[in-house]
């Protein structure tokens, strides 16, 4: 291969570089099972778009008891349940704690109000959980940075629902608002079998890349040079 053709294969390296840091990837991408019967495709769904097995489940089976008060309490990953006005983040077995509606196994979340997930102290890439009795679900997601989105859910009085997000392009999310849209006369409602975690970025790929069209223009110059110095 001559010395010219080196230095278009180094520009090319950088070029396609520059390509794959500027691809956008889209807004942030929410899946959500509009009927219970939709639940499995939509997880699936989710999990393809994350590309790999959650880090994190709490499902409030596993070191939780029935009547567990964790409200502000630090769980896995570091999420903190916060926010709810009446303080009530209790973990229940008791279907009339949740409307009539049961856990999808044996525990679930119950909320007497709006609540909050926070992981300010490690932000994610996504997040997925099932609504219980929610009669009309909000979810705001808040990035890192201040920015937020609502996506409003679909009215669930029975069987548990699935919705996931995961954050695509946007800035890591640090918290998410859950309403259920309850009266004062039913407040009760809950989520179960929360998912989470981050994804890893392919740098060394990207590095790969950049050293490679970096290493192949400079030897094509030191080349160049060299040849200038033979033909004196």
């Amino acid at each position: 291969m001559s010395g010219n053709q080196w230095t278009k294969v180094g520009y090319r390296a950088l070029v396609i570089l520059a390509s794959i840091a500027s691809t956008s990837q889209g807004s942030i991408q929410v899946f959500h099972a509009t009927s219970p019967s939709n639940n499995s495709a939509s997880r699936s769904s989710w999990l393809t778009a994350i590309g790999q097995s959650p880090m994190y489940l709490i499902d409030f089976e596993t070191g939780f008891s029935d009547g567990q008060d964790i409200h502000n309490q630090t769980l896995a990953g570091g999420m903190i349940v916060s926010g709810a006005s009446n303080a009530v983040a209790t973990v229940t077995s008791s279907t009339s704690s949740l409307g009539g509606s049961s856990p999808l196994d044996t525990l679930a979340l119950r909320f007497d109000d709006d609540a909050e997930l926070d992981f300010f102290a490690n932000p994610l890439d996504y997040i997925a959980f099932y609504d219980i009795n929610a009669l009309a679900p909000a979810f705001t997601i808040h990035f890192v940075g201040g920015n937020s989105i609502t996506y409003n859910g679909t009215a669930n009085q029975t069987i548990p629902r699935f919705t996931g997000f995961y954050r695509n392009d946007q800035p890591q999310i640090e918290r998410v608002t859950l309403v259920g849209g309850r009266s004062v006369a039913d407040p009760n409602w809950g989520i179960d079998n929360i998912e989470f975690g981050t994804i890893a970025v392919p740098e060394p790929a990207l590095s790969w890349l950049l050293a490679l069209g970096g290493t192949l223009i400079t030897w094509q110059r030191k080349r160049i040079r060299s040849e200038g110095r033979i033909g004196r």
